[in-house]
This record gives C-alpha cells, sequence and structure tokens, in this order.
C-alpha cells in the first residue's frame, strides 16, 4: 500500500511516483530506489540491487529517528 490524501490505498508498482510513502510487508518487493523512513527487523535481499549498492551487511543504524 502507498499513502495518498493520509490513507493507505492499494495502487499497482507503476503508479508509484517520487515522493511516495509506502508500506512494505514481509516479501514485498518494489521496482524503485527508496529511502527507509521506519522500520523494524528489516532484512533486505540485495541480490535484486542494482550494482554499486552500498554493501549493508552488520550495520546498524538509527532510522528516521527510531
Amino acid at each position: 500500500p502507498l499513502l495518498r490524501d493520509k490513507k493507505f490505498v492499494e495502487r499497482h508498482p507503476e503508479e508509484i511516483k517520487v515522493g511516495d510513502i509506502l508500506q512494505l510487508m514481509p516479501g514485498t518487493t518494489i521496482p524503485a530506489d527508496g529511502i527507509v523512513i521506519k522500520g523494524k527487523e528489516l532484512s533486505v535481499d540485495e541480490s535484486f540491487c542494482r550494482i554499486g549498492v552500498k554493501d549493508t551487511e552488520n550495520q546498524e543504524e538509527n532510522v528516521g529517528g527510531v
């Protein structure tokens, strides 16, 4: 789901626009680059990522003040 007009709504992935906020569930894949605003127990399968992505294995970061 993505946030539109202060509500999360289901949209086709091709409707994702720059600046959209997405709510990702386990197993979700998205055809876009993004920034994690908030997360809990997050893991990323980087095999789908483009070449040149920074290695984030074993790094912990305070994301979005959480």
